[in-house]
C-alpha cells in the first residue's frame, strides 16, 4: 500500500496554503506504479522534495502532490574525475556536509540548505557566485529522467541539448521526473572564506564595486538599505582562502531544539513587533556599525547561509507569510534603473524589509532567468498585499521590468501576471509544445504553469 494523507502545503514563504493529498512513494516501483495510476486515469498532480520554491512550482491545482523524498541517496563520488552522483531529492545541508569534509564543494550554491539537487536543476537556481560560475545548470553533467510513460531515460548536459525533450533544466517540474544527477564537484584547500565587508555610500559606488572585483573572488553578494535614497549598503566580497586547513572540517548540525524554541516563542514575538518603523531602524542601526572597510575570514556555512546558527527561517517573521520580488536587470543603465526601482518602492510605501543584490552572467535556456546583469530582491509581509495600492506597486514594478528587458524570478514569483510573462519569456511557446509531446494530457501541473503558461 503506497502511504497518502492530506495535508496543507504552501511555496516556501507561507502564502496561498493549500490542503493536498501528498503521496508518498518508498522506493522507485511505488513511484512508477503512482505514476501508472495516475496516467491511466489521467489525473493531474505536482511534485514536491525539498519545498524550497518561494511560488506555485510543488502546489497543485487538482489537489494531488508527489512526494520524492525518498530520493535521498549519495550514490557515488568519484574524486578522481570530480563529480558527485546523487538522488534528487538529496538536499544541501547533507550534501555540503558530505563533500566539505573531503575537500570538496559544489559551484553556485542556492539560498538555503533545505533545496534539493532536483530542485535546483528544476529551477535553475544561482547564487552568490553567478556573475563567475553561472546559474545551477552548470554543474550538471548528466541526469537519470522518469518519463510519464514509466521509463527511465539519461539526459546529458550540453549547449546541443538545451532545447531537448527530457531536458530538466528550467522545467519548473512540468515535463519530466529527475531519479538522479551527476554533478560537477571543485576541490578546495580550505572551506574558509576570507571576506572584505565593504561600506558603499550609493548605487553607483556600489556597481563600481562588482565591476571592479569580479575577478578578483569567488562569491559577491550585497545588502542594499532600501529606505535609503541614495542606495548606501554593505557588499560583502569573499575569496577561498589558499591556506591549506589542518583542522578537521566540523559538520553543520541543524539546532533542532533551538529552532522550536525559535517557533514557539521568538517568532511569534517578532511578528507581533516588527513594523516598518522598527525595520527602517534596524537597516539604518546596521550600516552604521559596519566599518567602512572591515576583513574577517569566514566558514563556509557562515558566509553562504549567514542565518543558519541565528534565524535558519526568516520566513517566519513576516505577517501572514513573506512576498518575494526578485528581478534582474541588464547591465545598460543599471544605476538609473536601480534608482527607479527604489524610487517606486518609496511612491506605493513598499520599501523592502532585507534588500539584496548579486552580479550575473548570462545563461540561455528553459525560462532563464540569469542575464549580464544584476539581481535585486525585494521582501516585505504579504499582510501589506491588503493595501490599496498593492495591486498598482506590482503591475509598476513588472512593467518597469519588462519595459527594461529585465525578468522576473519565477520560482520566487506569487504575482507576475500571464500577460507580462510572456512577454519576458518568450520561449513559453516552444516549451509549451515539448510540453505537449511528453505529457499530451498536462498531468504534469502546478499554480504557476496554470497562472502563467497554460
Amino acid at each position: 500500500m503506497i502511504n497518502s494523507n492530506y495535508k496543507v502545503i504552501s511555496g516556501w514563504n507561507e502564502i496561498r496554503k493549500k490542503s493536498t493529498k501528498l503521496i508518498q512513494p518508498k522506493n522507485l516501483a511505488e513511484l512508477k506504479k503512482t505514476i501508472s495510476n495516475l496516467n491511466q486515469n489521467q489525473i493531474k498532480f505536482s511534485l514536491i522534495s525539498g519545498g524550497c520554491s518561494y511560488g506555485e512550482v510543488f502546489t497543485s491545482p487538482n489537489g494531488i502532490t508527489i512526494d520524492l523524498n525518498f530520493l535521498n541517496k549519495i550514490i557515488k563520488l568519484d574524486m578522481k574525475n570530480n563529480f558527485i552522483e546523487v538522488e534528487s531529492a538529496v538536499n544541501f545541508l547533507k550534501l555540503n556536509n558530505y563533500l566539505l569534509k573531503k575537500g570538496f564543494y559544489i559551484k553556485s550554491l542556492p539560498g538555503t540548505l533545505s533545496a534539493t539537487i532536483g530542485g535546483c536543476i528544476n529551477g535553475n537556481t544561482h547564487g552568490k557566485d553567478s556573475y563567475l560560475n553561472g546559474p545551477f545548470a552548470n554543474n550538471l553533467i548528466s541526469a537519470k529522467i522518469l518519463n510519464l510513460n514509466g521509463k527511465i531515460s539519461k539526459y546529458k548536459n550540453n549547449k546541443k541539448n538545451n532545447y531537448s525533450l527530457n531536458n530538466p533544466i528550467g522545467s519548473l517540474g512540468l515535463k519530466n521526473i529527475i531519479i538522479s544527477a551527476k554533478i560537477k564537484i571543485f576541490k578546495l584547500k580550505n572551506s574558509n572564506l576570507i571576506i572584505n565587508k565593504k561600506k558603499f555610500f550609493s548605487y553607483e559606488e556600489l556597481i563600481q564595486t562588482f565591476q571592479n572585483n569580479k575577478k578578483k573572488t569567488d562569491m559577491m553578494g550585497a545588502w542594499i538599505d532600501h529606505f535609503d535614497i541614495h542606495g548606501r549598503g554593505v557588499i560583502h566580497l569573499g575569496k577561498f582562502s589558499n591556506i591549506k586547513n589542518k583542522n578537521e572540517y566540523k559538520q553543520l548540525k541543524i539546532k533542532k531544539n533551538y529552532e522550536k524554541i525559535l517557533r514557539i516563542f521568538i517568532y511569534p514575538i517578532l511578528r507581533l513587533l516588527l513594523n516598518k518603523i522598527i525595520i527602517k531602524f534596524i537597516n539604518k542601526f546596521y550600516f552604521f556599525v559596519h566599518k567602512k572597510d572591515k576583513i574577517t575570514e569566514q566558514s563556509f556555512f557562515e558566509t553562504f547561509y549567514p542565518l543558519i546558527d541565528f534565524i535558519p527561517n526568516d520566513k517566519l517573521i513576516y505577517k501572514n507569510g513573506k512576498v518575494c520580488i526578485q528581478i534582474i536587470l541588464s547591465t545598460r543603465d543599471i544605476v538609473k534603473n536601480l534608482k527607479r526601482i527604489n524610487n517606486l518602492c518609496r511612491k506605493y510605501d513598499f520599501q523592502s524589509w532585507w534588500c539584496g543584490m548579486k552580479m550575473h552572467k548570462k545563461y540561455k535556456g528553459n525560462f532563464a532567468f540569469a542575464e549580464n546583469g544584476f539581481d535585486i530582491t525585494i521582501q516585505f509581509p504579504f499582510s501589506y498585499s491588503k493595501k490599496k495600492n498593492f495591486n498598482a506597486f506590482l503591475s509598476k514594478i513588472y512593467d518597469f521590468t519588462q519595459k527594461k528587458g529585465g525578468k522576473v524570478y519565477l520560482v520566487q514569483d506569487n504575482f507576475l501576471s500571464n500577460k507580462i510573462f510572456k512577454k519576458m519569456y518568450p520561449e513559453y511557446k516552444k516549451f509549451k509544445k515539448e510540453k505537449n509531446k511528453v505529457d499530451k494530457y498536462n498531468l504534469l501541473e502546478n499554480y504557476l504553469y496554470k497562472r502563467l503558461i497554460k
